[in-house]
């Protein structure tokens, strides 16, 4: 019992975190990048992170019989997966098409349900990628040259 309360407690507290950096560190542009073009390129992780999203949006299904199996893209695209195979589809995406850094995050939520999702960062910010959502902030004071 005791146990099931800290994981809650901790979970909340991961998820507060997010918020406060989010709210009193960066600007926040949600699903719709502002004031960045939608061309889209290695420079520019936000219109990347976008088009990125735009694209899993086309082809995502939720598929829970998939939990367990690695599947390749064509899989993926025709059967669907869960959440850890469209985070790992990000990071892999990212990482050999661009020079931003990206990670997946696990969070437990329950003793028995747990959830994953991207984080890509570059100079100028970061974005949360969370299969069908997308979360970008800016740091303040423009990126670092």
């Amino acid at each position: 019992m005791i146990s099931k309360l800290i994981k809650t407690l901790r979970t909340m507290l991961l998820i507060f975190c997010f918020l406060v950096i989010g709210w009193y560190g960066h600007e926040i542009y949600d699903n719709n990048v502002v004031g960045l073009s939608g061309e889209g390129n290695e420079s520019d992780l936000f219109s990347y992170s976008q088009n990125l999203n735009t694209e899993v949006n086309e082809f995502w299904k939720y598929n829970l019989s998939n939990i367990k199996n690695d599947l390749t893209l064509e899989q993926l695209k025709e059967q669907g997966g869960v959440c850890w195979h469209y985070a790992d589809y990000y990071v892999d995406r990212i990482l050999n098409e661009t020079s931003f850094y990206a990670k997946k995050v696990r969070i437990t939520s329950t003793e028995k349900v747990d959830h994953e999702f991207t984080i890509a960062s570059g100079k100028e910010g970061y974005c949360v990628l969370d299969q069908t959502k997308i979360w970008c902030f800016r740091f303040k004071g423009g990126s670092e040259e």
